[in-house]
């Protein structure tokens, strides 16, 4: 959830033109065919800044200090033709350009491109196809932007602008190999069968120091999994098909025993997901401040026992539910802002953003061929038959509650956990309750860890000196230990446990 910062080199004037008085304040605009020659279909952004050091797309937020962002889909729109942004469309945070405050700001647009697929559950839909970027639809290669404009606004006025976009966001540069990190990529069958178009997998490996000198050498395979990185970094340089590909490929040894799951945040979901899904297949996962493993709290919503999603409800008030806080309880963001924001850049889940994600993965196809949605987004009232498919297909604390029988002899001693106790997200409340499930747990009991940071916020990684240092090269200085104690006590007899120990 942490915004990424980025530019793109400007090449062209942004061109402001004056056109006679409409109804109310309008924004309209387009792209010449220098920008784009054939007509596009996808969402039109208009982010308006009050200011800052950094572009008006790299602005837009849940929190307190978000840029105003409007959106409107286009299909079909092409070199000339106006997209407008008027009183009707709906914004981020203040709903309607007619309730924007008068002021000078910083004006930005942004035309977020989706592709036309007919994947194999037989709809057709419209999507943003991620196109190296990690679907930020600030940063997404291919799409079109104006040069920031400096101009006074008020929502009151009868007034209209006309904004040209004058940049395309050029193509990701492919990360190089080196010494310690070389990449692979590999087209997955499966999800080239069901998109109807290739489609690939790929992994950032970082090799040992020596690998290339002890050809003989074996080693035990650690999976990190993140929020689609660019590369592989914070390491030190001193003393599906994708898996096994890797392992022959770089020499891995190539058995359960020897492998291993970690990541934070989705990746700390991610990575407890894959252990419980195929508790064959790994040793032991580190799951680090993790998604919501037990819908009962996810965030601060019980997705079964609450109705909405927005607001927790009394006999005679309401109160907004909370979304993001510092250590110090201080709420900044609410479960409505983050939806609705994701609602102004994305319409039937394609922002792009952590409701949507989650949304994207857990549920049921909708008879529009897209997710079908846990809650309305204006509103916030959840929708129970969609909770219950979750809960039995992706709640993580219910798939285990529910199966132990079978999935706890598997899963002993593989399951740990950390995260800070005031994380930001309030993920820790799903790991209370996960926590008080796994410590009940009998025949086996489950024989994992699960740690909290004191007053740690997103995303605490077992640091108890320093709570709230968060670092990858911490994750491995951690978690190695841990991994080789695993492999000493549950290697089979004539397991390799030397060729790799050089």
């Amino acid at each position: 959830m942490t915004p990424i910062h980025s530019s793109v080199p400007r090449f062209a004037v942004l061109t402001l033109l004056l056109a006679a008085p409409a109804a109310g304040l309008e924004l309209a605009v387009s792209f010449g065919a220098e920008q784009r020659a054939e007509p596009v279909d996808g969402r039109v952004l208009l982010v308006i800044a009050a200011g800052g050091e950094r572009e008006p797309r790299f602005q837009v937020t849940a929190q307190l200090a978000s840029a105003q962002v409007f959106g409107v889909d286009v299909e079909g729109l092409a070199p000339g033709e106006e997209a407008v942004i008027g009183a009707g469309v709906f914004g981020y945070p203040v709903a309607s350009l007619a309730e924007l405050p008068a002021g000078e700001y910083s004006v930005q647009a942004v035309l977020h491109v989706y592709e036309t697929l007919r994947p194999a559950h037989g709809h057709t839909v419209k999507l943003p196809w991620d196109r190296g970027e990690g679907q930020h639809w600030n940063l997404a290669p291919g799409n079109l932007l104006s040069t920031p404009a400096t101009m006074r606004l008020d929502g009151a006025e009868d007034r209209r602008v006309a904004i040209r976009f004058d940049q395309v966001i050029p193509p990701i540069e492919p990360p190089a190999d080196t010494e310690h990190v070389r990449h692979v990529r590999i087209e997955s069958k499966l999800l080239t069968e069901f998109w109807g178009r290739p489609t690939y997998l790929g992994a950032h490996v970082l090799v040992p120091a020596g690998f290339d000198e002890h050809p003989e050498a074996r080693y035990p395979l650690m999976i990190f999994h993140g929020h689609f990185p660019s590369d592989f970094g914070g390491f030190r340089t001193e003393p599906h098909k994708l898996i096994p590909f890797v392992e022959e490929r770089f020499r891995a040894l190539g058995e359960p025993w020897a492998r291993f799951l970690y990541g934070g945040s989705t990746g700390g979901w991610e990575a407890l997901a894959a252990q419980i899904f195929y508790p064959d297949e790994y040793n032991g996962c580190f799951a680090a401040c993790p998604d919501p493993i037990d819908f009962r709290a996810y965030m601060s919503v019980d997705l079964y026992e609450d109705d909405n999603a927005y607001w927790a409800a009394g006999p005679f008030k309401r109160l907004l539910r909370p979304g993001h806080r510092d250590y110090l309880g201080e709420i900044t963001a609410t479960i409505a802002d983050f939806n609705r924001m994701e609602l102004a850049l994305g319409t039937r889940g394609r922002s792009g953003d952590q409701f949507d994600v989650w949304q994207a993965v857990y549920s049921p196809v909708g008879e529009d061929g897209y997710p079908r949605p846990i809650w309305d987004k204006l509103n916030g009232d959840i929708d129970h038959e969609v909770a219950a498919y979750w809960r039995d297909n992706y709640d993580l604390r219910h798939i285990l509650e529910r199966d132990w029988a079978t999935l706890g002899p598997k899963l002993e001693g593989k399951i740990r956990i950390y995260c800070g106790d005031m994380d930001n997200y309030y993920l820790n409340n799903a790991v209370y309750l996960m926590e008080a499930f796994l410590e009940s747990t009998k025949d086996p009991y489950y024989g994992g860890e699960v740690d909290y940071g004191d007053r740690a916020e997103h995303c605490w990684n077992g640091d108890h000196e320093n709570p709230n240092h968060v670092s990858r090269l911490r994750y491995n200085r951690m978690y190695l230990p841990k991994i080789l104690e695993r492999i000493e006590k549950t290697a089979p007899a004539g397991a390799d446990l030397t060729s790799w120990r050089y």
